[in-house]
């Protein structure tokens, strides 16, 4: 029953995640509810993460040929960041998601003003990135949001347009997909993830691995949508993300 569960639920989150992003503000909840008082915080949240790495594994098969490699690999420092925030989870408070989601929220909704400014300055580029990275790594509630505003503004021109904004949701996807990988080696490096607490996190990556496969091929649908349309689908991940954050809560 409970592989059966986790397996279900994985594949709508996962898809969901893939499309609006937010899913770590319903996983969480997931994994409180169905591993009550049996895990730490830094092993619920290394569960998910093995979850996170199979959906941007199968959702970034989908979109292959969208993303853009050699631009991508500039993001090192989010990887560097997301390591050092996985091997410290248990330590930092979690109160501050809201506010880093608002403020990933207003920058992704104005990027071209930031983008020349980040144009300008590629060391501050590199930390802000970090930062991402880092708290993609301890926890990562509206990670995706905050990896899209720093992608829209980071790349000029390329993804300020609204008829992009699902292109550069694609490049936002691998680029989880990536901290994810990192995040998951410091959670094994931590102790967080262990083979003897396989049932936490083994269903729940099949199911977030074919939700993943799911959610990129609508991805790539949605791509021919008009700008306005594609605009509209932003904003409504943006009130999935808050209304999610606010009613769940599952940092308490």
């Amino acid at each position: 029953m409970l592989a059966i569960t986790m397996l279900s639920l994985g594949v709508a989150i996962g898809v969901f995640g893939v499309l609006f992003g937010g899913s770590m503000f319903l996983s969480v909840p997931v994994f409180q509810v169905m591993f009550p008082g049996s895990a730490s915080f830094g092993q619920i949240v290394g569960a998910i993460k093995v979850g996170s790495v199979t959906r941007g594994l199968f959702s970034s098969i989908s979109t292959w040929r969208h993303i853009n490699l050699v631009a991508m690999m500039a993001y090192w420092p989010v990887l560097v960041g997301s390591v050092l925030g996985a091997m410290t989870v248990s330590h930092l408070s979690q109160a501050a998601a809201i506010p880093i989601l608002v403020l990933a929220i207003l920058v992704s909704a104005n990027p071209k003003k930031l983008a020349r400014l980040i144009q300008g300055a590629p060391r501050l580029k590199w930390l802000i990135a970090l930062a991402v990275g880092m708290y993609a790594g301890f926890f990562g509630a509206g990670i995706s949001i905050l990896i899209f505003a720093l992608v829209r503004v980071s790349e000029g021109d390329a993804y300020t347009a609204d008829n992009r904004i699902i292109l550069a949701n694609i490049q936002v996807r691998f680029l989880e997909f990536l901290t994810a990988c990192v995040a998951v080696v410091g959670h094994i490096w931590a102790g967080s993830l262990t083979l003897s607490n396989s049932s936490m996190w083994m269903w729940w990556a099949v199911g977030m691995a074919m939700g993943g496969l799911i959610g990129g091929l609508l991805l790539n649908r949605f791509q021919t949508i008009s700008g306005s349309a594609q605009r509209l689908l932003l904003f409504i991940a943006f009130a999935v993300a808050l209304v999610t954050a606010f009613s769940i809560r599952p940092w308490n």
